[in-house]
């Protein structure tokens, strides 16, 4: 319950400055690599919980990005159509 209270008081500053420096960082090259996409991941499922602005996010994403991979459609689809708490991905 601390790490889930804590992420929800940390949201407006995911908002604020980390998405920002994220959407400068992450498609450098024009594309989200494999690499960046274990990042996002992790950021996205951490906390068992997808949220709304983590979805916009995504979105602003590939509409910046010069180039989509298959992965990363992907990934963006998953992410979209997922129910927003309470989801699995196995192992415990």
């Amino acid at each position: 319950m601390r790490i889930i209270r804590r992420r929800q008081r940390s949201l407006p500053v995911l908002r604020r400055v980390v998405f920002p420096v994220l959407k400068e960082v992450l498609p450098e090259d024009g594309q989200i690599g494999l690499d960046e996409q274990f990042y996002l991941l992790k950021m996205l499922y951490w906390d068992g919980t997808v949220r709304d602005s983590e979805k916009q996010f995504l979105r602003e994403l590939k509409s910046e990005a010069k180039t989509i991979t298959p992965e990363f459609e992907q990934l963006c689809e998953t992410a979209f159509n997922a129910n927003p708490t309470n989801w699995d991905v196995g192992g415990r």
